[in-house]
C-alpha cells in the first residue's frame, strides 16, 4: 500500500459499486469516461487520489441521484485528501509512505507493535529526544525537536474518544527498559510505562532476555486492521522517517502468526509491570 491509504481505498470501493449497481463492466465505464481501464482501475483500487470536482462525472455516468448517496461520497473524498499533521510538520513527513503510514494509523481499529525499543506511542519526550538524536537522520536540532513534537502529538490516538482509540499490543524487548544511559530519563520512561499500562484499550509485554531466538530476531514491525468491513489488513516496518507497507494477506498473516508467538513467550501485562517496578527500583 505504498501509494494508497485506506481512506483512498474507501473512495475507490464506493466508486466501483456504484458502476457495478449500475450494471456497467470496467471497460465499459471506461468508454464512458473515455480513459483508459487500468486508469479507472488505480481510482477503484485506491492508487489514485479523487477530488470533490471529479464527483459530477461519476454522478452523472452512474446515474446518482440520490442526495445522501452524494453527501456520503464527497465526504470520503474530503477526508481522503485531509493531510494527517502535514500543515504542521511538512518539513520531517519527507517521505510520502510515512505519510501514509500516519494515516493508517489514525484509522486503524487494532494495532500490534514488536520491537527491541519503546515504541514511539509509549515514548517521553525526553526520551523520545535522545532516540531521534541517537537515529542520526536529523541533525538540525529544530528538525529533532519537530520530530518528536510529531510524536508526541500522534500518542493522542491512544486515548481519543471520537473515534474511539485503537485496541493495542506491544511486545517490546526488555532491553528497552535499560535503554537510555540517563537514569533520570529512565525514572521517568518507565513510571510513563506504569501509567500507560493503566489504558483500557493497551495490553504491554516484555519479552525477557532468557528467552532464545524469536521471530522479532527479523526485526520490528506493526500489524493493523481497521474497523470498515472490506479493509484490508497491513502490516508496516517503520524507520525513523519512512515506512514499508505491505497488505499482502500472506505476508500480513506470517507477521501475525509471529505477533502472537511473541505474545506468548512474553511476560504477562501482569508480570510485565512487575518487572518494570523492579528495574525502577534498581535505579
Amino acid at each position: 500500500m505504498a501509494a494508497r491509504t485506506i481512506r483512498r481505498l474507501r473512495v475507490g470501493r464506493a466508486l466501483k459499486e456504484l458502476r457495478q449497481a449500475r450494471g456497467l463492466t470496467l471497460e465499459e465505464a471506461a468508454k464512458l469516461f473515455d480513459r483508459t481501464t487500468g486508469s479507472l482501475s488505480k481510482i477503484e483500487n485506491g492508487q489514485v487520489r479523487v477530488y470533490p470536482r471529479d464527483l459530477h462525472a461519476y454522478y452523472a455516468v452512474y446515474e446518482v441521484t440520490d442526495e445522501a448517496t452524494r453527501d456520503d461520497l464527497l465526504t470520503l473524498v474530503r477526508r481522503s485528501l485531509q493531510p494527517v499533521y502535514a500543515a504542521r510538520y511538512g518539513e520531517v513527513i519527507v517521505d510520502g509512505t510515512f505519510a501514509d503510514y500516519l494515516s493508517l494509523e489514525q484509522d486503524a481499529g487494532t494495532i500490534g507493535i514488536w520491537t527491541e525499543t519503546i515504541p514511539g506511542l509509549l515514548q517521553t519526550r525526553r526520551n523520545a529526544i535522545q532516540i531521534v538524536e541517537g537515529g542520526l537522520v536529523w541533525q538540525d536540532p529544530q528538525q529533532v525537536e519537530k520530530f518528536v513534537d510529531l510524536r508526541m502529538e500522534r500518542q493522542a490516538v491512544l486515548t481519543r474518544t471520537d473515534p474511539p482509540p485503537p485496541k493495542v499490543w506491544v511486545v517490546m524487548g526488555e532491553r528497552a527498559l535499560r535503554q537510555t544511559s540517563d537514569p533520570d530519563v529512565q525514572r521517568e520512561q518507565l513510571e510513563h510505562l506504569v501509567d500507560m499500562a493503566r489504558l483500557p484499550n493497551l495490553s504491554m509485554q516484555v519479552l525477557p532476555f532468557k528467552v532464545g531466538p524469536h521471530p522479532g530476531d527479523n526485526g520490528a514491525f506493526t500489524t493493523m486492521t481497521f474497523p470498515t468491513e472490506g479493509d484490508p489488513s497491513v502490516v508496516i516496518i517503520e524507520s525513523l522517517s519512512s515506512a514499508l507497507i505491505v497488505e499482502d494477506p500472506s505476508t500480513y498473516g506470517r507477521y501475525e502468526t509471529a505477533g502472537e508467538q511473541l505474545r506468548m513467550a512474553a511476560l504477562s501485562p501482569k508480570e510485565t509491570l512487575a518487572k518494570i517496578n523492579e528495574v525502577i527500583e534498581e535505579l
